[in-house]
């Protein structure tokens, strides 16, 4: 751009008639304007107050501002009123459509670790929102977060090409692959085959879908509340409302766990359910998104060793605390990642002591 000191040393123009630049100008930014009619400027919504429909879950409403035009809300809300005919890939695609990923992480996920007399460090999130801002709408997405350093990884080296945040999940989501993973469950029959056509949904898909205000219930829940908290009370089986879907690498803790926990009555079976689930979309502890529980993290810094121990009629394995014994999945588990039902003929299991005999 120029200014006063360059404006005046510009070199001499032809001699010739005189030509009104500024005329030209406007009459090519009025051709512009009827080839291309500008599109009506979005501004983000204010911020709701959530905090009474977070149900006791701490969090900022700073977390929530909605970009999206009437074309994205309508998205997200056909989604959140019918989540059983639709994706989770179709979930978190509205939300990064209709929110804003800054505002999100800003909130969510620390720019920098240290203080108190340590140094202060750029964490990975930091990093991205400095060098690759165009990629900031996935903070959104908890799956991505949990695996952001290797994204950024691949980033320098050139693996992530796309120049927009859609192009670039579909690369790493090609470049992690999937995991086998399990879930046991109890189910009626009619449960049992909604879940072989519709998939299995979260506590929170659930509610909303019955919800009369759907949107402000998942934006307090899903948006505004602090995700590590949501994730340690999911963690001690006290968040009714858990956007979250345990899920586990071993067999034996998913039998053990479902079986204790899995609602029973109306005539309810157990099932095992075999998944196979794409790793962008598994929710892990990490020290630079969703850390250990507290007590958990207590537990390890004590034993470093320490596991579960599991029995299933009379066969005892011990496991050491990692991501195969639990892990998460957001929103649903789609019917398509359910490679297999079975039902285990199982006496009696052992899940940590707590024995459930049938």
């Amino acid at each position: 751009m120029a200014n006063a000191e360059t404006e005046n040393n510009q070199p001499n123009q032809p001699s010739g008639p005189s030509v009104d630049y500024t005329a030209l100008l406007s009459l090519a930014q009025q051709e512009q304007t009827r080839e291309e009619p500008d599109q009506p400027e979005r501004t983000p919504k204010p911020p709701r107050n959530l905090e009474r429909r977070r149900r006791g879950l701490r969090g900022r409403d700073e977390a929530v501002v909605e970009t999206g035009g009437p074309e994205e809300q309508k998205q997200l809300l056909d989604v959140l009123e019918d989540p059983a005919h639709h994706t989770r890939d179709e979930l978190l695609s509205a939300v990064m459509a209709d929110y804003s990923g800054e505002a999100y992480g800003d909130n969510q996920w620390r720019k920098t670790t240290g203080g108190w007399g340590s140094p202060e460090e750029q964490t990975a999130y930091g990093e991205l929102r400095e060098k690759y801002p165009q990629y900031g709408q996935l903070s959104l997405d908890p799956g991505f977060m949990t695996h952001l350093p290797e994204f950024m990884a691949l980033v320098e080296s050139g693996g992530i090409t796309a120049p927009d945040y859609q192009g670039a999940r579909e690369q790493f989501k090609a470049e992690l692959g999937t995991k086998i993973l399990y879930r046991g469950t109890r189910l009626t029959d009619e449960e049992l085959q909604s879940v072989r056509e519709n998939g299995l949904l979260s506590p929170l898909s659930t509610i909303i879908a019955d919800s009369d205000q759907p949107q402000e219930d998942f934006e307090a829940v899903a948006l505004s509340a602090w995700t590590g908290e949501a994730v340690e009370r999911h963690f001690h089986g006290e968040h009714p409302a858990t956007p979250f879907l345990s899920v586990s690498g071993h067999e034996d803790i998913a039998t053990a766990v479902g079986r204790q926990y899995g609602k029973r009555g109306e005539e309810r079976k157990f099932y095992l359910l075999k998944l196979e689930v794409p790793k962008i979309d598994i929710v892990s502890y990490r020290e630079h998104a969703v850390r250990t529980p507290s007590w958990l993290q207590q537990l390890q810094d004590r034993s470093p060793d320490a596991g579960v121990k599991v029995d299933i009629d009379g066969q005892t394995v011990e496991h050491k605390w990692g991501d195969d014994i639990e892990s998460y999945v957001f929103g649903k588990i789609n019917p398509r990642e359910i490679v297999e039902i079975t039902q285990p003929a199982i006496k009696e299991s052992t899940w940590n002591g707590r024995k459930t005999v049938e």
